[in-house]
């Protein structure tokens, strides 16, 4: 369903680094595609703990691009229905593919490109994919610390996904799994998480990829580590022993601070929800999409019962900073020339310049 247009400029990149089909891969140069399953599945980890040796690149199709570009994930247009690319948007993405390339070979991560998620693959078709999965408990647990639904506008998200999901293109498959409704945030979520999973699991169907499963980090981090660096080929640098974790005003993003436990800020009622919402989704799904698409998503989406619940512990919101004083900005004018000057409208100040005098 992709347009040719994209498919050629997908080849035409990769062309230009020297890769293909008969491209040798130990010398590979396309970037590693590191996918989530959603939001907050240890993909800050897996930067950090590559960055001495992979160049990075944080959501470049989620984030660089306009949402009218439509291979953008926050483009509500489907791909087919689009018109194609102008020469302006071709050069774009042209010049955004060439920079994921290079040696040493980089890391590209997006973590919830839903309905673009086989566009964004198909633009990089020579790339090694980690799947970086966590239980849907977890991630809402790191929701509500962080209050990441209403900073990050999630109820609009859902919004805009649910139209994708009733458009022509994609309607048969996802239409029932995402209603055009206002549902509450555990809810919302579940289904949100199932979803991108779903997509995930659609277009990687005969396509290798590897699982990095953040449970799995948590309680082996080392042993996960290594399989990774050993997948890619990488060196890793020595281990250190991890900094005392600072506070800071904002800890979302933080990874300095080791994790032994897999706990859940969650009331049971909210894990409740959430979990069913999921398992509701993906019991829809059985119905319009390929049996192997909906089992790898749910072993993907495994692993709530391994979560210990506590009741969120009720945090003190950051005082709001007072409004700045409105300071009084001198008005440019311009410098006299040829003898000719204007003076200074009534209330206007006059910015005097060394060596220049008044302007």
């Amino acid at each position: 369903m992709l347009t040719a247009d994209l498919t050629a400029i997908a080849r035409q990149a990769a062309a230009l680094h020297g890769q293909s089909e008969a491209s040798n891969p130990q010398h590979a140069t396309a970037p590693v595609l590191a996918l989530g399953t959603f939001e907050r599945v240890g993909s800050n980890w897996l930067s950090d703990s590559l960055r001495a040796t992979m160049p990075q690149h944080n959501e470049p199709f989620r984030q660089q691009l306009s949402r009218k570009h439509p291979s953008s994930p926050h483009d509500r247009v489907p791909l087919e229905l689009a018109g194609g690319l102008g020469d302006l948007e071709r050069h774009h993405l042209t010049c955004a593919l060439s920079d994921l390339y290079g040696r040493p070979r980089h890391l590209v991560k997006e973590t919830n490109l839903f309905f673009s998620t086989d566009t964004t693959l198909a633009l990089l078709p020579y790339s090694p994919v980690l799947v970086l999965t966590r239980a849907p408990v977890g991630i809402a647990s790191s929701f509500g610390r962080g209050r990441l639904w209403q900073r990050w506008g999630y109820a609009e998200r859902y919004a805009q996904v649910a139209v994708t999901a009733h458009s022509a293109r994609w309607r048969e498959e996802f239409e029932l799994l995402l209603p055009q409704e206002d549902p509450a945030e555990p809810i919302a979520l579940g289904r949100l998480i199932a979803v991108n999973a779903l997509l995930l699991a659609r277009a990687l169907d005969g396509r290798a990829h590897t699982v990095v499963s953040y449970e799995q980090h948590v309680t082996d981090p080392a042993g996960t580590m290594g399989r990774v660096a050993d997948l890619l080929d990488v060196d890793l640098p020595a281990e250190v022993q991890p900094q005392p974790a600072t506070t800071t005003a904002d800890p979302t993003f933080a990874t300095n601070k080791p994790k032994n436990e897999l706990i859940a800020d969650l009331g049971r009622h909210t894990a409740e929800l959430v979990t069913k919402s999921a398992h509701d989704t993906l019991s829809l799904a059985r119905q319009t999409l390929d049996p192997q698409v909906t089992a790898t998503a749910a072993r993907w989406l495994a692993g709530d019962d391994q979560y210990e619940l506590h009741e969120p512990v009720t945090r003190p919101r950051r005082g709001t900073r007072p409004p700045a004083e409105g300071q009084k900005v001198p008005l440019p004018s311009y410098c006299p020339m040829a003898g000719v000057k204007f003076p200074p409208r009534a209330g206007q100040r006059v910015l005097t310049l060394p060596g220049r005098g008044p302007v």
